[in-house]
């Protein structure tokens, strides 16, 4: 009977801890449904239609605003000022038209997609053209960072733009949402691409234009497409209705577009990826295994290509013998490097192509160590010098025609009963010298100032210390 009770007794306890999982997870999901939730008595359709709307025309006030932000964000550019860059952003108005068409395809807004979709090629127009005139008459030509940035779009900027653009629309549905759009802006980076295709057409660089224009491109549809999820998650009412086959056409077209958009964004990742898995590679491989007793690694260049990269190694001191070399290049080989090849430069056979190699880091560390290491050296030659200058001050004294100079002195100072000459050191904490030094002793009359101005002026000594023997 023992059995069957205890038995029974752990399937209740089994039962039990089954259901206070269950429900731990369905309270968890109550949780989780409740905290992630914005769809309720707060989004007034109406309201956050009428927001948006209002941001889509470009005209008057808008026009200048948008081409003062793309003065002072191609100003930001030209300098490579991110704090300039963001700035700009913080005023652009670019975003009204771009949450204007996500808005207009997910309520069957025809009207509006029109006219969203013009205001944005306007937008898009006159952005181009006023970048494009400031690079024209800017001085500064040299390619910055914050313009390099914008040229080869990836699949990252996609994300970056649809989280941008879901962050706008999220925050624009709720009543309390302030200063939203140049916020998402910021995330967004609409203004600098615009203008780093502006800087392309004004310089004749296509490729810049292109890449550039892409990026913006990018962002624009990302944003759209962020923008018609929400609208659609927050069932905002259709504007007017249409067959399902003509939905249907509509959804195959969008999936189109956006498919024409990422694709090539994704090719782009796909490269940025592997030139970066290359970088570390190939640094990892120089560090652990380019190294020879006697030689130094000044510097390296990696170059990544699809064709074949390269190694370049620029090294200084003790020639490195071919076998070591060769040696190196089958440890690549074997590595996960198998198509790139290693060049191993020496100052004894390519000194021009060293030298070139150098930049300016490096020279500038090269300089900065050999002054780190001689600055003992120079303060050890300072002292010896001050130590020999004090030391020919005192010669001095002994060089003096005394003869000449005793007949001198009494004529000119027949008050005079003896004088005694020498040298005094003085001393402090950081210096010394050594001083001549005179004692006369008068028979009345002391004349011991202008004695002093005689002899600096007959022996050539600045530095002459009279001891006056009245304050003994």
């Amino acid at each position: 009977m023992e059995k069957p009770v205890k038995e029974s007794e752990n399937k209740n306890e089994l039962n039990g801890l089954i259901h206070q999982l269950k429900s731990l997870i369905k309270n968890s999901s109550q949780l989780l449904k409740t905290t992630l939730r914005f769809n309720d008595e707060n989004i007034n359709h109406e309201e956050i239609r009428n927001n948006i709307l209002k941001d889509i025309t470009f005209k008057g006030y808008n026009v200048w605003i948008l081409i003062c932000s793309i003065v002072i964000c191609s100003i930001g550019l030209n300098i490579n000022s991110s704090a300039v860059v963001i700035g700009a952003m913080l005023i652009s108005p670019l975003m009204g038209p771009i949450l204007g068409v996500g808005l207009s395809v997910g309520t069957n807004d025809i009207l509006n997609f029109k006219l969203s979709l013009q205001n944005f090629l306007i937008a898009l127009g006159i952005s181009l053209l006023t970048s494009t005139v400031f690079f024209l008459i800017s001085p500064l030509e040299d390619v910055q960072n914050e313009l390099l940035a914008r040229t080869q779009p990836t699949l990252l900027d996609a994300l970056l733009a649809a989280f941008g653009g879901l962050a706008g629309i999220i925050a624009i549905s709720r009543k309390d949402a302030s200063n939203v759009i140049p916020g998402v802006a910021i995330a967004t980076a609409l203004m600098p691409p615009i203008c780093t295709a502006g800087y392309g057409l004004a310089n004749g660089n296509f490729s810049f234009f292109l890449g550039a224009l892409y990026l913006f491109l990018l962002n624009s549809v990302f944003i759209s497409l962020a923008t018609l999820i929400i609208i659609r998650y927050l069932r905002f009412p259709y504007i007017s209705f249409v067959d399902k086959l003509t939905e249907k056409k509509g959804k195959r077209h969008i999936t189109l577009i956006s498919l024409i958009i990422i694709i090539p964004s994704a090719f782009l990742f796909f490269e940025v990826t592997q030139e970066s898995m290359f970088l570390r590679r190939a640094s990892s491989f120089t560090q652990e295994f380019i190294e020879y007793p006697g030689s130094e690694t000044i510097n390296q260049k990696l170059n990544y290509s699809k064709e074949g990269s390269t190694i370049e190694v620029f090294m200084i001191g003790k020639q490195i013998p071919d076998d070591v070399i060769e040696a190196w290049k089958n440890k690549l080989v074997k590595s996960d490097l198998q198509s790139t090849e290693l060049k191993v430069i020496q100052n004894q056979n390519n000194s021009e192509e060293l030298v070139g190699s150098i930049g300016d880091r490096v020279k500038s560390g090269i300089i900065k160590e050999l002054y780190q290491n001689n600055v003992s050296e120079l303060r050890s030659k300072n002292l010896k010098i001050q130590n020999l200058t004090n030391e020919i001050k005192n010669l001095q004294g002994a060089k003096i025609d005394w003869i000449q100079l005793q007949k001198e002195i009494f004529i000119q100072y027949p008050n005079l009963e003896n004088l005694t000459y020498g040298s005094t050191i003085r001393l402090d904490s950081i210096s010394l010298d050594t001083i001549p030094t005179l004692l006369p002793i008068w028979k009345d009359e002391n004349q011991s100032n202008q004695l002093k101005r005689w002899l600096q002026v007959r022996i050539g000594q600045d530095k002459i210390q009279v001891i006056d023997q009245n304050k003994f």
